[in-house]
């Protein structure tokens, strides 16, 4: 796994650089980003940063960091940090929530196609191979206008 240093999501540096500060953000999370590997390919990226409510006017780093994980072929989706009496369980659903959004925002599931009303249901499996050859298998379940996606892990 790829993790880009902590510096990305950090809160905009709107005391020091005005109106740049989205701007320097950017670079800055564009050189972490030119160290990983896999540069070459289109990558998905889920990014666990604090809520908007914790930074400072003007400070919110989100917009500056999907335009520099854009900028190198990442798609990206943010997920806050859980609390203390957040269950496991709930956690979890967040994160495969967020790996979702992340696979439809690639094109791979349209949220159209959970519109679609067919009476069959139709069961998909796919492996997605990672990093060192690591693999994911995926299995999803398209019945009544529902989609359910199984993550193997």
């Amino acid at each position: 796994m790829n993790v880009p240093s902590e510096k990305v999501v950090q809160a905009l540096e709107y005391h020091k650089y005005n109106k740049n500060a989205e701007r320097s953000h950017i670079k800055k999370v564009e050189n972490e980003l030119k160290n990983l590997k896999d540069n070459d390919q289109i990558t998905i990226s889920l990014i666990e940063i604090d809520e908007k409510g914790k930074f400072g006017s003007n400070e919110d780093p989100k917009d500056a960091i999907r335009t520099a994980f854009a900028n190198n072929r990442r798609v990206s989706q943010f997920i806050h940090p859980g609390n203390d009496t957040e269950l496991d369980s709930g956690r979890t659903r967040r994160i495969l929530n967020r790996i979702y959004d992340l696979i439809t925002d690639l094109g791979f599931l349209p949220a159209r196609f959970t519109k679609l009303t067919i009476d069959e249901s139709i069961l998909s499996f796919a492996l997605i191979i990672g990093e060192k050859g690591s693999r994911l298998p995926v299995l999803s379940l398209f019945s009544r206008g529902e989609l359910k996606i199984k993550f193997f892990w």
